[in-house]
């Protein structure tokens, strides 16, 4: 069966709040296309405990708004076990880097798209130096609000890494 690892930090050491959890099923976007639109969630098998997890494994929170442009120029992190230079190798340790959230008009300008492929259900970030990379798909993008996090975007595809002309 699929399962879903929670509360791991290194891919070659078990983590004492580890936790493997079976998936009861896959739901994809209904309007999946590999540019946007292009996650799924998963249903786990067994519901959790969150109580007894905690600290360590807690959910994310949503945004309270649908509105994306409330995040335009915010601090976010994004995490993930992805490469950390184009063609280099990829960590043991899950990595965070910070990056800063910029409009979708001035993605689209930064991939010089007129046809405006930055679509209204997209979050650029860019940081100079800094990015998710090769691997981090489907990792999260977050802002700290206080005490918690909201999960304000999935990664998903970008030019290279942490190339300062591209976000």
């Amino acid at each position: 069966p699929v399962q879903v690892l929670l509360g791991n930090h290194h891919l070659l050491e078990t983590d004492a709040a580890e936790l493997r959890v079976d998936v009861k099923r896959v739901i994809d976007h209904p309007a999946y296309w590999n540019i946007d639109k292009d996650f799924s969630l998963v249903e786990l098998a067994n519901p959790l405990d969150l109580d007894a997890l905690a600290p360590h494994i807690r959910p994310i929170c949503l945004p309270s708004s649908s509105n994306p442009e409330q995040y335009d120029g915010v601090p976010a992190i994004v995490s993930g076990w992805g490469t950390t230079s184009l063609g280099g190798p990829q960590p043991d340790a899950l990595q965070e880097v910070t990056v800063n959230t910029i409009s979708n008009a001035e993605c689209n300008e930064d991939y010089n798209l007129t046809s405006g492929i930055i679509t209204s259900s997209m979050i650029c970030a860019l940081s100079p130096g800094k990015d998710s990379c090769r691997g981090d798909s489907g990792g999260p993008l977050v802002t700290n609000v206080g005490s918690y996090f909201n999960l304000i975007g999935v990664v998903s595809w970008g030019v290279d890494c942490a190339d300062p002309n591209y976000p």
